[in-house]
């Protein structure tokens, strides 16, 4: 310890300058494993930022029948909802979430104005009445039992 106080001022300096290195690098290397391990695993468009895990997706003919039918549905009305892979997989996705504010036991306003906002896109607007549509489809496709939510 006496060392480093009677070590001259250009030796402090140097350990001054290789602390703040040493110190920059933890802060970067720790917001970077942030970055990454957060990146894409939250919904933006899902009420309370429920996270959710992007698994790959299982080809739509791979499917229960209820949840092809469902976007065949879907499709439908919004076909952009519908247009990609990725899109029909999120929409599925959206209407697993959409299943688990039913069975959650939520007020039928909540879960219409959720869907509404869960399903929609930068380039699809939706509505409190889309959301109605929407929920009347997952409910006739019986799609929330196809996820085994609320069975």
């Amino acid at each position: 310890m006496n060392e480093i106080i009677n070590a001259s001022p250009a030796a402090r300096r140097r350990g001054r300058i290789a602390l703040l290195i040493v110190f920059g690098l933890v802060v970067g290397v720790s917001l970077m494993v942030i970055a990454i391990t957060t990146s894409g695993n939250h919904d933006a468009r899902s009420p309370g930022g429920t996270p959710r895990t992007r698994t790959p997706v299982v080809p739509l003919s791979d499917r229960p029948l209820a949840q092809s039918r469902f976007i065949a549905d879907l499709s439908t009305y919004y076909p952009a909802l519908t247009s990609t892979t990725a899109r029909w997989d999120s929409a599925l996705v959206d209407a697993e979430n959409t299943c688990l504010d039913i069975a959650a036991g939520k007020d039928a306003d909540t879960v219409m104005r959720n869907t509404a906002l869960r399903f929609q896109r930068g380039d699809v607007d939706l509505g409190w009445a889309d959301g109605r549509r929407i929920v009347r489809m997952v409910e006739e496709h019986e799609v929330c039992a196809s996820f085994a939510v609320g069975t």
